[in-house]
């Protein structure tokens, strides 16, 4: 599910699973759980790569993956909403300025009967 921006062109990464201490119980925030991911990178122009083929004209999902991995690998949240922020934020710091972001973070069955909660935030 993405989320439609005005960008014409767009750079996705779908249903990243991140394991994180999430919860609002300290019993809950006990072991990690997965999350998955899913950020849309919109360019406000043409991206240089798409003319270049080098990966200094355009964002290194693999660099920002690792960078999102790397933040998340010891700490401990209580909401999806806080995590969501976080991350749009660590993001946000790590893309084009003129870039638009939208991003989604997924819970699995946070509950018996439901599949997922998402908390979706973009600018």
């Amino acid at each position: 599910m993405i989320s439609d921006t005005k960008c014409k062109y767009n750079l996705i990464f779908n249903e990243l699973e991140l394991p994180v201490y999430l919860g609002v119980t300290a019993k809950e925030r006990a072991k990690k759980q997965k999350v998955l991911v899913t950020a849309k990178i919109g360019f406000s122009r043409f991206p240089g790569a798409c003319s270049t083929g080098q990966i200094s004209d355009t964002i290194c999902y693999d660099g920002l993956i690792q960078k999102i991995k790397k933040f998340c690998h010891n700490k401990k949240f209580t909401l999806i909403e806080f995590l969501g922020a976080q991350l749009f934020n660590l993001i946000k710091q790590s893309i084009f300025k003129d870039c638009k972001l939208y991003l989604r973070v997924a819970k699995l069955y946070p509950l018996k009967d439901l599949a997922q909660s998402a908390f979706e935030i973009s600018d």
